[in-house]
């Protein structure tokens, strides 16, 4: 979902291109995304069908200049399993400037609300992700 909805931002301003990609630490390489995810996406016209899950590696990671995850253990994670990487990591909500509560709960398993839930934090906060980049750029 967070790379759907970051693309859009990506996409929708003229200038710089951006790559934007998604791994997951547990994913199921080649698995589709879930149906509530594609449910909740289309609702903010987002088309995910041909989306396919892949595993983070560290070859992915190479070319990365950020990494933003949904919660603070999977920034450990990361940090542990990639120490290269370990500078370039950061929360969604950390990134885009929150000091508090910096997890988004993945909605895996938990229903329609759950995702509806996960998918306005991270229109919210990737939106500030935006903008800091932005500004830096």
């Amino acid at each position: 979902m967070a790379e759907a909805i970051f693309r859009q931002l990506v996409e929708s301003k003229d200038g710089e291109s951006w790559l934007v990609s998604s791994a997951g630490l547990h994913a199921a390489s080649g698995a589709p995304a879930t149906s509530e995810a594609m449910t909740v996406l289309r609702e903010l016209g987002l088309d995910i069908s041909g989306h396919s899950a892949r595993l983070l590696t560290e070859e992915l990671l190479e070319d990365v200049d950020l990494i933003l995850t949904m919660t603070a253990a999977h920034k450990q994670s990361i940090k542990q399993q990639f120490p290269a990487a370990a500078d370039r990591v950061f929360t969604v909500k950390e990134f885009a400037g929150e000091i508090s509560n910096l997890d988004i709960p993945d909605p895996y398993g938990q229903g329609i609300a759950a995702y509806r839930s996960a998918m306005a934090e991270l229109k919210d906060s990737l939106a500030e992700v935006w903008k800091r980049l932005e500004s830096e750029a």
